[in-house]
């Protein structure tokens, strides 16, 4: 989607995880920007800024320099989210709920007051009131691991598909969850990068049947 001599912004796909995972079968993202940096001869190892779920779409951003990777952790990046979720949601709101791992799972995490602070806000797109399903847009003010989809469970609006948090396999078989839009201040031209990418096939195909 984006590309200059410092960083690139791809659209990731569903079932890819950002950097290799314990399955070793998987191929991850990070293998394939590197496979891509080595084809461009390249003398640089990506760096991933900021990683997606497996099964979350969108736009991931990557520093082709470690100092530049550096930089970034000191900037603020605007991240902005589409999500699919179940029920009529308010017109626009601010979920602040901090969240912890749960004590018998390494991968589900829940609300609880001891937990990381977390902050989402959100802001309904559109209802559809045959199917009653909204469409959501949500930016992160901070990155916990499955932020969005905990907070929207704790709402009462778990996202399509996602079984792990009490979403619906019936219209989705994965978190209807797609990185939409990413903004920055370029770390070395101070150029404003806003870089958005459309829905993917399986959760536009949802909203227009």
């Amino acid at each position: 989607m984006y590309e200059d001599e410092y960083l690139l912004i791809v659209n990731k796909e569903i079932n890819l995880p950002s950097i290799p995972s314990r399955n070793e079968e998987d191929e991850s993202l990070l293998e394939r920007v590197n496979y891509y940096f080595k084809e461009q001869k390249y003398t640089t190892i990506p760096h991933i800024v900021t990683r997606l779920d497996k099964n979350t779409s969108g736009l991931v951003l990557i520093a082709k320099h470690r100092h530049i990777h550096a930089l970034f952790s000191k900037m603020k990046i605007n991240k902005f989210y589409l999500a699919l979720v179940l029920g009529k949601v308010e017109k626009h709101g601010v979920i602040e709920a901090n969240i912890k791992r749960q004590k018998k799972s390494i991968i589900t995490r829940e609300v609880a007051e001891d937990g990381e602070y977390a902050k989402t806000s959100f802001e309904l797109m559109k209802y559809y009131n045959k199917k009653n399903i909204s469409l959501v847009k949500l930016q992160l003010f901070t990155g916990r691991t499955h932020q969005i989809r905990v907070h929207m469970k704790y709402i009462g609006h778990s996202l399509l598909g996602d079984e792990l948090y009490g979403g619906s396999l019936q219209l989705i078989k994965r978190q209807a969850l797609h990185c939409r839009q990413l903004q920055f201040e370029h770390p070395i031209t101070e150029n404003k990068i806003d870089i958005t990418c459309p829905l993917p096939n399986d959760m536009e195909k949802i909203i227009i049947k």
